[in-house]
């Protein structure tokens, strides 16, 4: 039943911009007049239909002020990826460009608002800045991305006019993405955009621009139209029935049935109708006994359609696609599993489902994966009707499913083999294919869970959490953090429903308010605020120790993964009391518990690190080198060792040895310890495939804190300075290039004791000109340009291999302990 008034006046526009927002409920024929304008376009109009569900950051409610830092990432994230994806459409020349411009974009406005300068990092050690607010920083480049966009867009639109159709648009309206789509769609010219959206979602939300906002917001407003979608009066719908040769008793229980509501007759007329059925001899008998809400009418009528098909397996199928969110053949065969199907059987379902355009749409070429998969997903209101009928009324089914994939995600996780995972074990957290998989587990986990496996799935939850946290979050913002308690939000509004006692689970909403607590209010980077409230996140690992069930059990009775989240919760415990400067005397004691509890030898290195280095920072010198020679024992142990050597822990604790040395003001050792934790926290750029913001941010903080040392000496200190800057410059090895840089040249110079001299005055004149990252350019190689990050093959990753095949031909490997402690 078309709109026939409605994409009339659609079609009807000259080449003014304009844009037409068709609201209505879940079902009301929003996509099915898109469809219309897709197939049947005016002669000079170039048509594009686009589902922004396929763009939601999941971040929902999350806009302005209120959102936090992975909210606002995401949004810029999915505004890229929408805005490619038009210019792909509609300009492909200007693709590659646009490609550029957004990550200049990104690397200009964010990297460098991430990752702090030299001079900052310098001012941090005496006075801790606050965290960069990089929710601004994303704001800021999703500006300039939108600035970009419109040059390409608008720069030849030719004599056709752009019919821009946007589906579902209220999955963004609520996140900061929908503001910008919002101010970016009135500006394109020769352009006619139509939205669709829920009748109380609104695509444009706040917006800087206050007249634009205004300007949209209106719907008497020049160039935007606001189309309700309601249902059909019974006339409309007895009318066109009748001319479909329905008449009488059936054409009112048609309409009595669906109230008019499009997507319900639609499944009427695919039900009784429909070609690829045996029409029923009494097509009313169909009809009848149907629940009365609206969605559960709908799940019925979808199982008698499907039903209708002669083949009882495909409703199992459609029940079992309901539940992930997309689902590709490999999946739906794994949910399948016990049905007794062949492969060719299994293959034909999967192909069966995706012909039934009514449920079921096709998303594959929305997959922004390297290795794109067919891609499937039911219809929302198709989804969600059966999902809440299965819930329902089939509790155990809907169990078993989630747990079908969550052992099938756990599986990808397992056998995901990273490119990424050189470093560590841990270092597969930073590769977004395992990412997604990890979320996946979570997500149909959290909701296969019974009463008796609650305290592990918590445990495990609050672990993968604590991890991704120390070894990344808790010192420059990784974005898997706010995607994973995302996830978990999601899953805490489903299970928190008391009215269902079934799945009723409130634990999980109070492990995720407090992991959210502890991202939101714990600072990054290794200096640490003093007036951060580290009470509320204290107060807050303990709320989760004890929703997990760690308070109630002792220590030895703990299962070897509750012992490690013991472990990292006595870990971020120790750092609540460390850095107030109020009583420090409760930290060692939570370091020694986390010592204790965690079985990972490198972890246990890591945490002994950091006791030595309380130890320092609290002017307890004598108690300093004993936990220093344990994470050193491991970090350079005296035989070969058995994999590469983790460049960040043999940093730290040569700065810590240093720091050590200055402290008793032994400053030539110190000067030598602090060149070497240069050197290696420069060599720790290649523990991954390519540089990446935590290496160079650690690269900026470790010089940083070497050429304070020599800032801060008293000018009469100042030939003292020249010699110690020249000792930390000697721990870089002589490489030989062609075109050498500065660090290269001076280090070169210095092997000979005529050029001394010469390198002194170098280095005094920065001194005296308080030029730090001059000064850092003599004395240590560069470290990576923005562009250059997360990039296999730069001009610096070639400079820093050559670097390390100069180390090898030291004895580097050793380090650490060749030297006696001070």
């Amino acid at each position: 039943m078309p709109r026939s008034e409605i994409e009339a006046g659609i079609l009807t526009v000259d080449n003014e911009r304009r844009i037409g927002i068709l609201a209505g409920v879940a079902g009301a024929g929003k996509t099915t007049v898109l469809a219309h304008l897709l197939a049947k376009p005016r002669e000079n109009h170039k048509p594009q239909r686009v589902s922004l569900e396929n763009y939601d950051p999941g971040h929902h409610g999350e806009r302005g002020p209120r959102a936090s830092v992975g909210a606002v990432q995401g949004s810029f994230q999915q505004y890229r990826a929408l805005l490619e994806k038009l210019l792909v459409c509609y300009a492909p020349g200007a693709v590659d460009d646009f490609r550029r411009e957004a990550m200049g974009a990104r690397n200009s406005e964010v990297t460098n608002a991430r990752i702090s300068t030299l001079e900052d990092s310098m001012k941090e050690l005496s006075a801790p800045l606050r965290p960069t607010d990089l929710a601004d920083a994303w704001r800021a480049a999703a500006a300039v991305i939108g600035d970009c966009f419109l040059r390409h867009w608008n720069a030849d639109t030719g004599d056709s006019i752009r019919l821009l159709l946007l589906d579902n648009a209220d999955a963004i309206a609520d996140q900061d993405i929908g503001d910008w789509l919002g101010t970016l769609l009135p500006q394109l010219e020769k352009t006619i955009v139509v939205a669709t959206q829920q009748p109380d979602a609104k695509i444009i939300g706040e917006s800087s621009d206050d007249i634009l906002a205004e300007r949209i917001k209106q719907p008497s407003a020049s160039g935007l139209r606001v189309s309700a979608l309601d249902n059909f009066e019974q006339s409309t719908v007895i009318k066109e029935l009748a001319r479909l040769g329905v008449r009488g008793q059936l054409a009112q229980r048609v309409f009595d049935v669906s109230a008019g509501h499009p997507a319900t007759l639609s499944l009427v007329y695919e039900l009784l109708w429909s070609d690829r059925a045996v029409r029923p001899d009494n097509p009313e008998s169909l009809l009848t006994d149907l629940p009365e809400p609206q969605h559960e009418r709908i799940a019925v009528l979808v199982d008698r359609l499907v039903e209708r098909s002669g083949r009882p397996v495909l409703r199992t199928a459609l029940w079992a696609a309901a539940v992930p969110r997309t689902f590709d053949a490999d999946l739906l065969r794994h949910l399948l599993d016990g049905q007794s199907l062949s492969a060719d059987e299994q293959a034909a379902i999967f192909e069966d489902l995706g012909k039934m355009s009514l449920l079921v749409e096709d998303v594959s070429a929305d997959d922004s994966s390297e290795a794109p998969r067919h891609s499937l997903r039911l219809h929302s209101y198709i989804r969600n009707a059966i999902l809440d009928r299965m819930t329902r009324l089939h509790s155990d089914l809907f169990t078993d499913l989630n747990r079908k994939a969550a052992e099938y995600y756990r599986q990808q996780v397992l056998e995901y083999k990273s490119s990424t995972a050189t470093y560590s074990d841990a270092s597969v957290y930073e590769d977004t294919t395992w990412q997604g998989y990890k979320r996946e587990w979570l997500y149909h986990n959290g909701l296969a869970v019974t009463s008796a496996d609650k305290e592990d799935a918590l445990v495990e939850f609050a672990t993968v959490f604590a991890e991704a946290h120390w070894w990344w979050a808790n010192y420059i913002h990784f974005d898997f953090c706010d995607e994973y308690l995302t996830d978990l939000a999601q899953l805490a509004v489903h299970r928190g429903d008391k009215r269902i006692k079934q799945t009723y689970w409130p634990e999980l909403g109070v492990l995720y308010d407090s992991l959210r607590l502890v991202l939101r209010e714990y600072p990054p980077r290794s200096v640490k605020p003093a007036d951060a409230d580290w009470q509320g996140i204290r107060d807050a690992l303990a709320m989760v120790e004890d929703v997990c069930g760690l308070t109630s059990k002792p220590a030895g009775s703990l299962s070897e993964r509750q012992q490690r989240l013991a472990g990292l919760l006595a870990l971020f415990t120790a750092h609540t009391w460390r850095y107030p400067p109020t009583d420090r005397s409760q930290a060692d004691p939570c370091y020694v518990q986390a010592a204790a509890a965690l079985a990972d030898p490198w972890d246990v290195a890591w945490v002994e690190y950091e006791r030595a280095d309380l130890h320092l920072e609290c002017g307890e010198l004598t108690a300093v080198q004993l936990p220093w020679e344990k994470a050193a024992a491991f970090a350079q142990p005296g035989d070969e060792p058995q994999s590469a050597p983790d460049d960040e822990l043999i940093s730290n604790l040569h700065r810590v040895r240093a720091d050590y040395c200055w402290t008793i003001g032994d400053y030539p050792r110190a000067a030598a310890s602090y060149g070497k934790a240069v050197l290696h926290a420069y060599l720790f750029h290649l523990a991954g495939p390519a540089p990446d913001e935590y290496t160079l941010q650690f690269y900026v903080d470790v010089r940083a804190r070497a050429l304070s040392r020599l800032f801060g000496l008293d000018p009469d200190q100042r030939p003292n300075a020249l010699k110690y800057a020249a000792i930390m410059a000697r721990a870089m090895p002589i490489v030989v290039s062609a075109d050498p840089s500065p660090a290269q040249v001076l280090r070169s110079t210095l092997e000979d004791d005529d050029g001394v001299p010469r390198a002194e005055e170098a280095i005094g004149r920065l001194l005296d000109r308080q030029q730090p990252l001059l000064l850092a350019q003599e004395l240590f190689p560069r470290g990576p340009q923005v562009e250059e990050l997360h990039m296999r093959r730069s001009d610096f990753s070639i400079e820093c291999r050559r670097y390390v095949a100069a180390v090898k031909r030291t004895g580097i490997l050793t380090d650490l302990t060749s030297e006696v402690w001070p």
